[in-house]
């Protein structure tokens, strides 16, 4: 058995050497051959091949394992993509550590699997999962199929056929997660500073030049995260959709900062056509959280 199981892995390596090259190219065309859909096609094909109900790619996430990709079989929604769990509790890490075979074709028969809450719960039957390796050695995660019954039939030549769909994945996920790399980084940054309110208002005063006094104070936003300053963070905020979020917070706490000013000072802020029209002012009004007097200075005007 191990040496077919080895002669057919080996057939596997080479099978997807001549083809690398041109997956390469193809992941590189992202617009052409979206990665989503090039990673669905191979779980399919997985799924239909090994007559498995489930076929998933999971991500490694520090503690956690994430279902990145998701094909299932029609009606069937035991796994979806977006969730995940605790790492030391999933099938994926122990196949990783060698605790569990990848190839198992009744887990309900395996005393190492029946120690995991979801054998009994989904329940697991066959089950056939193989690491995603990235180039540089690191482990992106899994290839996993399986069904809830249990098959007695899956041999060497599954096994090999799953790490030819691995492999081939590796090429796009691993472009991809070059491609991206800097959005997401940025994205997170940015979630961070709206979750945490990782901001806040310096006042730059409106002065009558006939007296000298404060008439008023232009509400500036900053943020302490030396990697975004305000004008990136507002450009950034808009590029991922949460530039709303943000003007919010910004405006919230600029009038909230304002209240021991004198009464008869103004605040202004600066907002753009967008913030006035899609309605973000306007709900700040209703919920009363600002007051209802202000000075607008639209970008680029004088």
């Amino acid at each position: 058995m191990k040496s077919l199981e080895s002669k057919t892995a080996g057939n596997a390596r080479a099978m997807i050497g001549p083809l690398s090259a041109a997956l390469h190219d193809i992941a590189q065309k992202e617009n052409d051959y979206p990665v989503d859909q090039l990673l669905n096609s191979l779980l399919n094909a997985a799924r239909n091949r090994l007559s498995m109900e489930v076929a998933f790619i999971a991500e490694f996430t520090e503690d956690q394992r994430m279902f990145r990709y998701v094909n299932s079989k029609p009606g069937l929604h035991i796994v979806k993509a977006g969730e995940g769990g605790p790492l030391n509790e999933s099938y994926c890490l122990r196949v990783v550590q060698g605790r569990l075979p990848e190839l198992i074709r009744d887990a309900q028969q395996n005393e190492e699997a029946m120690t995991l809450p979801a054998t009994r719960l989904v329940p697991v039957g066959a089950h056939l999962s193989v690491p995603i390796r990235l180039t540089d050695g690191s482990i992106y995660g899994t290839f996993c199929a399986f069904s809830r019954n249990k098959n007695e039939k899956l041999d060497a030549r599954d096994l090999a056929f799953l790490r030819v769909l691995a492999d081939i994945s590796t090429v796009y996920l691993e472009h991809h997660r070059q491609l991206h790399a800097s959005d997401q980084k940025q994205r997170a940054l940015l979630q961070n500073i709206l979750d945490k309110q990782l901001i806040h208002t310096v006042f730059q005063p409106i002065v009558r030049l006939r007296d000298g006094r404060a008439t008023g104070y232009e509400a500036l936003t900053r943020t302490p995260v030396p990697q975004m300053p305000p004008d990136h963070l507002f450009k950034l905020a808009g590029a991922h959709g949460m530039n709303d979020a943000l003007c919010e917070i910004a405006i919230t706490t600029a009038f909230a900062l304002s209240k021991p000013f004198a009464g008869d000072t103004y605040i202004s802020v600066n907002a753009g056509p967008g913030e006035l029209l899609n309605g973000v002012i306007e709900k700040l009004f209703r919920q009363e959280k600002i007051r209802p007097v202000m000075s607008w200075k639209l970008p680029n005007t004088p």
